[in-house]
């Protein structure tokens, strides 16, 4: 959970310009765990991988930050599960 809130302030601040809002389209990968990856899309869908499970939904730009609608995710069971839940 703290990588994909790490993750929603790297969108944050990339999302930050005075002009029209542009998601921040790309792929990123946690250094200190590869496994756990976040990528954005032109039409402000997101979508990655954490140590165990998928996740994915979308957010728009709203004056000076992020909102997110639902966030889904996969529910599978795995030997790093308690990352996941960290």
């Amino acid at each position: 959970m703290r990588a994909l809130r790490a993750c929603a302030a790297l969108l944050a601040l990339a999302a930050c310009n005075e002009d029209t809002p542009m998601p921040p389209v790309g792929a990123w990968v946690l250094q200190s765990d590869p496994s756990i990856t976040l990528e954005v899309d032109a039409e402000f869908n997101f979508y990655g991988q954490g140590p165990c499970n998928r996740y994915f939904g979308r957010f728009e730009v709203v004056d000076t930050g992020l909102r997110s609608g639902l966030i889904g995710a996969t529910l599978m069971a795995c030997p790093n599960l308690d990352q996941e839940f960290a």
